[in-house]
């Protein structure tokens, strides 16, 4: 099974999903910490859910076109060596706050137009939609796959804004 897009209005941003029958191309690393999960459900985040907001917000959101990924086939998928962490503080719903480990896919300008390539064919098969309404590629995006978290490995129980300053600060502290 192929690379495939995903986007689900109101649940979560658009995704590259890498099936399972994939998986074996990017082995997981053994887990840095006990209470660390392999995180399910592999996906690569090209957009957040909070980019595609006003689109999600229509009464009908535009669906994905249909063989996007095979007129716009994506960069290679490689990951660079090495975990690095993103923490966040605790919250109301995450007493302990949030802890993801995660890799850094190699080529980052080549996955950033690649993902304003995909949002442009998007925009154009749905012509009626505002175009003020579209997002732009996110400057500030990291390109990575979650590989653990401390939620049972649960997709969105990963650190979601992954960013360039998880990979300076010290023991993967935010700054």
């Amino acid at each position: 099974m192929p690379l495939g897009l995903s986007w689900t209005p109101n649940e979560g941003g658009l995704l590259l999903v890498i099936p399972d029958e994939e998986l074996a191309a990017f082995p997981c690393p053994p887990p840095p910490e006990p209470d660390q999960q392999p995180v399910r459900e592999l996906h690569l985040t090209l957009l957040s859910r909070r980019s595609l907001a006003a689109l999600a917000a229509l009464p009908s959101p535009p669906p994905l076109p249909e063989g996007l990924l095979e007129r716009l086939p994506p960069p290679t998928l490689r990951l660079l060596p090495g975990l690095h962490r993103a923490d966040r503080p605790a919250s109301p719903e995450r007493p302990l706050g949030k802890r993801s480990y995660f890799q850094v896919l190699d080529g980052q300008g080549a996955w950033a137009a690649w993902t304003g390539s995909v949002l442009a064919a998007w925009q154009n098969s749905a012509q009626h939609v505002n175009p003020a309404l579209w997002p732009a590629a996110e400057a500030g995006r990291l390109y990575h796959l979650s590989r653990f978290n401390r939620g049972g490995g649960a997709p969105l129980a990963s650190v979601g804004d992954v960013g360039w300053a998880d990979l300076a600060a010290p023991a993967g502290q935010r700054r």
